[in-house]
């Protein structure tokens, strides 16, 4: 089994044009008394553009590796164990998120997606680059692309990834979004559709494991005059025996993958510009239990104008340490 980074849910707010304010649907910090945390902002290692360098790879600390668009911005924030542990005897819980905020952009065209192909890029190339392996690149691919119902073509994708430098054993999330060029008939609007995709796994607080008790994948936009039309997962869901899932959207583009929910669920949140599929239950098996989270939206938008895309995953893992 491959050892891989870590990574948990946190809190973030930042300028890029207009303000960005952290989601209240982040599961919130629980500091138990007694114990320390500090907060968790790992440093950029190195920085490369990589296929025609219209995308940039960025190594931070940590083990965290981001393959995005190139100018990307890539925002941290959360938590990570100091001092004595276990003060009190309660387990730790740790909060963490990474945002990756993408460079503006208006309509996608043709063009766009042209560009894309061109430069040797897809989900699959992306998660690799990430350093995913052949087949977990493999599986996000077929996640993201599986029975297209239009076929639309993408546009752009990056992935997050919790790598294998230093790895922590214990517990792991990362994932990949995609972005798709819309066709429509409105004269009026254009419509920026996205999905997205994470996973992870713990190993549980006994014999001093960490056990993943939180993950999710959001799609912000940070664009007011925009609207989402179109989201899915609808709404929260209660899993049982790790049924699947359909992850669908029809109204402009025509996209449908499954994804597996067990015996916990998915709490999901929603407002005008931000969808969020947050998974709440507790991972303690390894990568044997690995738990998905996974989100599609359609953003209306005015013709003329642009914003900013933000791609978003956190996770909270509870721990004695």
């Amino acid at each position: 089994m491959r050892l891989r980074r870590t990574l948990a849910i946190v809190t973030a707010s930042l300028l890029a044009g207009a303000a960005l304010t952290a989601n209240t649907s982040a599961p919130a910090n629980a500091t138990p008394t007694g114990t320390a945390l500090s907060s968790w902002n790992p440093a950029l290692i190195s920085s490369e553009m990589i296929y025609d360098g219209s995308v940039v790879r960025q190594r931070f600390e940590d083990g965290i590796t981001v393959v995005a668009p190139a100018e990307s911005r890539v925002i941290f924030k959360g938590q990570v164990p100091t001092g004595e542990a276990g003060v009190t005897g309660e387990a730790r819980v740790i909060n963490q998120e990474v945002r990756v905020i993408l460079p503006e952009s208006g309509e996608p065209t043709m063009a766009d997606a042209q560009k894309y192909a061109e430069a040797g890029r897809s989900v699959y190339a992306d998660a690799v680059a990430a350093g995913f392996s052949a087949a977990e690149a493999q599986q996000i691919s077929n996640k993201l692309r599986a029975r297209m119902l239009e076929n639309p073509p993408i546009w752009s994708s990056g992935c997050v990834y919790s790598d294998d430098v230093d790895p922590d054993p214990d517990y792991n999330w990362d994932g990949c979004f995609s972005r798709y060029v819309t066709e429509d008939s409105d004269p009026n609007n254009f419509y920026s559709t996205e999905s997205t995709l994470a996973s992870g796994w713990g190993t549980g607080v006994l014999g001093g494991g960490k056990e993943l008790s939180s993950g999710y994948t959001r799609s912000f936009y940070n664009l007011f005059e925009g609207e989402l039309v179109e989201w899915s997962p609808p709404g929260s869901l209660t899993g049982n025996n790790c049924n699947t899932f359909t992850i669908s959207l029809t109204q402009i583009v025509g996209l449908e993958f499954g994804v597996p929910l067990c015996d916990d669920r998915w709490a999901v949140t929603k407002n005008q510009w931000s969808h969020t599929s947050d998974w709440q239950g507790g991972s303690a098996g390894g990568s044997s239990d690995t738990r998905y989270a996974a989100n599609a939206t359609t953003l209306r938008v005015p013709n003329g104008l642009s914003g900013v895309y933000v791609y978003q995953i956190g996770w909270s893992y509870r721990c004695f340490c």
